[in-house]
Protein backbone atom coordinates (compact mmCIF):
# COMPACT_ATOMS: atom_id res chain seq x y z
CA UNK A 1 0.00 0.00 0.00
CA UNK A 2 1.17 3.44 -1.17
CA UNK A 3 1.11 5.09 2.51
CA UNK A 4 2.03 8.86 0.88
CA UNK A 5 -1.12 9.03 -1.58
CA UNK A 6 -2.71 12.04 -1.76
CA UNK A 7 -6.45 12.47 -1.53
CA UNK A 8 -9.00 15.13 -3.73
CA UNK A 9 -7.14 17.72 -1.58
CA UNK A 10 -3.74 16.44 -2.27
CA UNK A 11 -3.02 15.68 1.30
CA UNK A 12 -1.55 13.06 2.21
CA UNK A 13 -2.39 11.05 5.69
CA UNK A 14 0.68 12.02 6.95
CA UNK A 15 -0.89 15.86 6.33
CA UNK A 16 -4.13 14.60 7.97
CA UNK A 17 -2.21 13.32 11.04
CA UNK A 18 -0.46 16.67 11.83
CA UNK A 19 -3.83 18.65 10.84
CA UNK A 20 -5.58 16.57 13.99
CA UNK A 21 -2.72 16.70 15.84
CA UNK A 22 -1.88 12.34 16.10
CA UNK A 23 1.50 12.65 17.26
CA UNK A 24 1.72 8.41 17.35
CA UNK A 25 0.11 8.26 13.92
CA UNK A 26 3.01 10.41 12.49
CA UNK A 27 5.02 8.63 14.15
CA UNK A 28 4.20 5.19 12.47
CA UNK A 29 3.95 6.27 9.06
CA UNK A 30 7.45 7.80 9.41
CA UNK A 31 8.35 4.11 10.18
CA UNK A 32 7.32 3.13 7.02
CA UNK A 33 10.04 5.02 5.74
CA UNK A 34 7.57 5.95 2.88
CA UNK A 35 5.98 9.15 4.19
CA UNK A 36 7.26 12.47 2.97
CA UNK A 37 7.65 14.93 5.40
CA UNK A 38 7.48 17.92 3.11
CA UNK A 39 4.32 16.48 0.87
CA UNK A 40 2.43 19.41 -0.08
CA UNK A 41 -1.82 19.71 -0.45
CA UNK A 42 -3.09 21.87 -3.24
CA UNK A 43 -3.36 25.15 -1.42
CA UNK A 44 0.57 24.27 -0.92
CA UNK A 45 0.63 23.78 2.73
CA UNK A 46 2.98 21.26 4.01
CA UNK A 47 2.36 18.87 7.59
CA UNK A 48 4.84 20.93 9.44
CA UNK A 49 2.18 23.98 7.88
CA UNK A 50 -0.59 22.57 9.56
CA UNK A 51 0.75 21.37 12.78
CA UNK A 52 2.46 24.75 13.54
CA UNK A 53 -1.04 26.29 12.56
CA UNK A 54 -2.62 24.16 15.05
CA UNK A 55 -0.37 24.93 17.62
CA UNK A 56 0.22 20.79 17.80
CA UNK A 57 3.63 21.24 19.41
CA UNK A 58 4.42 17.57 19.67
CA UNK A 59 3.64 16.58 15.95
CA UNK A 60 6.01 19.64 15.43
CA UNK A 61 8.73 18.47 17.33
CA UNK A 62 8.36 14.89 15.51
CA UNK A 63 8.46 16.79 12.04
CA UNK A 64 11.70 19.02 12.89
CA UNK A 65 13.52 15.72 14.33
CA UNK A 66 12.86 13.55 11.45
CA UNK A 67 15.88 12.54 9.50
CA UNK A 68 15.02 11.06 5.92
CA UNK A 69 18.29 11.87 4.59
CA UNK A 70 17.53 15.64 4.35
CA UNK A 71 15.91 17.96 7.14
CA UNK A 72 12.15 19.45 6.87
CA UNK A 73 11.91 22.61 4.85
CA UNK A 74 10.57 24.95 8.08
CA UNK A 75 10.24 27.55 5.38
CA UNK A 76 8.34 25.60 3.02
CA UNK A 77 5.97 28.28 1.34
CA UNK A 78 1.78 27.33 0.63
CA UNK A 79 0.23 29.26 -2.22
CA UNK A 80 -0.35 32.49 -0.44
CA UNK A 81 3.58 32.56 0.04
CA UNK A 82 2.93 31.74 3.90
CA UNK A 83 5.17 29.81 6.19
CA UNK A 84 4.71 27.61 9.32
CA UNK A 85 6.11 30.61 11.46
CA UNK A 86 4.23 32.83 10.16
CA UNK A 87 0.98 30.50 10.37
CA UNK A 88 2.03 29.60 14.10
CA UNK A 89 2.70 34.00 14.61
CA UNK A 90 -0.86 34.60 13.50
CA UNK A 91 -2.79 31.66 15.50
CA UNK A 92 -0.50 32.24 18.78
CA UNK A 93 1.21 28.81 19.56
CA UNK A 94 3.79 29.71 21.83
CA UNK A 95 5.92 26.97 22.30
CA UNK A 96 5.60 25.73 18.44
CA UNK A 97 7.02 29.35 18.05
CA UNK A 98 10.14 28.54 20.08
CA UNK A 99 10.36 25.30 18.63
CA UNK A 100 10.37 26.62 15.10
CA UNK A 101 12.74 30.13 16.25
CA UNK A 102 15.04 27.19 17.99
CA UNK A 103 16.09 25.23 14.43
CA UNK A 104 17.81 28.41 14.00
CA UNK A 105 17.31 27.63 10.05
CA UNK A 106 13.65 29.66 9.78
CA UNK A 107 13.75 33.03 7.84
CA UNK A 108 12.38 35.48 10.20
CA UNK A 109 11.92 37.59 7.35
CA UNK A 110 10.22 35.53 5.54
CA UNK A 111 6.94 37.72 3.09
CA UNK A 112 3.88 36.40 2.30
CA UNK A 113 1.68 37.36 -0.39
CA UNK A 114 0.91 40.36 0.97
CA UNK A 115 4.36 41.05 1.99
CA UNK A 116 3.66 40.41 5.41
CA UNK A 117 6.51 38.89 7.78
CA UNK A 118 5.76 36.98 10.49
CA UNK A 119 7.02 39.99 12.80
CA UNK A 120 4.11 41.50 11.34
CA UNK A 121 1.76 39.47 12.38
CA UNK A 122 3.00 39.21 16.21
CA UNK A 123 2.87 42.53 15.66
CA UNK A 124 -0.93 42.96 14.88
CA UNK A 125 -1.73 39.86 17.01
CA UNK A 126 -0.49 42.26 19.95
CA UNK A 127 1.12 39.41 21.01
CA UNK A 128 4.86 41.06 23.24
CA UNK A 129 6.64 37.39 23.90
CA UNK A 130 6.33 36.49 19.89
CA UNK A 131 7.49 40.14 18.89
CA UNK A 132 10.33 39.97 22.27
CA UNK A 133 11.32 36.26 20.48
CA UNK A 134 11.54 37.98 16.83
CA UNK A 135 13.65 40.58 18.48
CA UNK A 136 15.90 38.37 20.38
CA UNK A 137 17.23 37.20 16.93
CA UNK A 138 18.89 39.56 16.41
CA UNK A 139 17.79 38.98 12.65
CA UNK A 140 14.34 40.36 12.14
CA UNK A 141 13.99 43.90 10.43
CA UNK A 142 12.35 46.10 12.62
CA UNK A 143 10.85 48.54 9.99
CA UNK A 144 9.40 46.50 7.50
CA UNK A 145 6.71 47.63 5.32
CA UNK A 146 4.80 45.23 3.37
CA UNK A 147 2.67 45.51 0.31
CA UNK A 148 0.46 48.69 1.67
CA UNK A 149 4.01 50.14 3.21
CA UNK A 150 2.18 48.96 6.54
CA UNK A 151 5.07 48.64 9.09
CA UNK A 152 4.92 46.06 12.17
CA UNK A 153 4.42 49.41 14.54
CA UNK A 154 1.59 49.70 11.80
CA UNK A 155 -0.15 47.38 12.61
CA UNK A 156 0.16 47.03 16.37
CA UNK A 157 -1.01 50.94 16.49
CA UNK A 158 -3.97 50.11 14.09
CA UNK A 159 -4.89 47.42 16.83
CA UNK A 160 -4.26 49.14 19.91
CA UNK A 161 -1.47 46.82 20.60
CA UNK A 162 0.51 49.13 23.12
CA UNK A 163 2.55 46.44 24.99
CA UNK A 164 4.02 45.87 21.50
CA UNK A 165 4.32 49.14 20.14
CA UNK A 166 6.36 49.69 23.19
CA UNK A 167 8.80 46.96 22.39
CA UNK A 168 9.01 48.15 18.60
CA UNK A 169 10.05 51.77 19.73
CA UNK A 170 12.55 50.61 22.44
CA UNK A 171 14.47 49.02 19.29
CA UNK A 172 15.38 52.67 18.50
CA UNK A 173 14.82 51.10 14.59
CA UNK A 174 11.49 52.31 13.87
CA UNK A 175 10.48 55.33 12.04
CA UNK A 176 7.46 56.42 13.97
CA UNK A 177 6.48 58.99 11.10
CA UNK A 178 6.37 56.03 8.31
CA UNK A 179 3.60 56.09 5.86
CA UNK A 180 1.51 53.57 4.57
CA UNK A 181 -0.27 53.84 1.20
CA UNK A 182 -3.14 55.81 2.25
CA UNK A 183 -0.46 57.98 3.55
CA UNK A 184 -1.38 57.06 7.18
CA UNK A 185 1.53 57.63 9.83
CA UNK A 186 1.09 54.64 13.15
CA UNK A 187 -0.24 57.95 14.74
CA UNK A 188 -3.10 58.30 12.51
CA UNK A 189 -4.25 54.89 12.51
CA UNK A 190 -3.48 54.74 16.45
CA UNK A 191 -5.87 57.80 17.00
CA UNK A 192 -8.14 56.99 14.07
CA UNK A 193 -9.15 54.10 16.20
CA UNK A 194 -8.98 55.45 19.77
CA UNK A 195 -6.21 53.57 21.25
CA UNK A 196 -5.27 56.35 23.32
CA UNK A 197 -2.54 54.09 25.32
CA UNK A 198 -0.72 53.89 22.61
CA UNK A 199 -1.33 57.76 21.26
Amino acid sequence: MKVDSGDSWGRTPLCWAAINNHEAVVQMLFETGQADVDARGLDGRTPLSWAAAGGHAGVVQLLLEIDQGQAVDVDARDLDDRTPLSWAMESGQDLVVRLLLGTKRVDVNSRDYAGRTPLSWAAECGNPKFVQLLLDTGRVHVDSGDAEDQTPLSWAAMYGKAAVVRLLLETGKVDVGSKDSDRQTPLSLATENGHEAVV
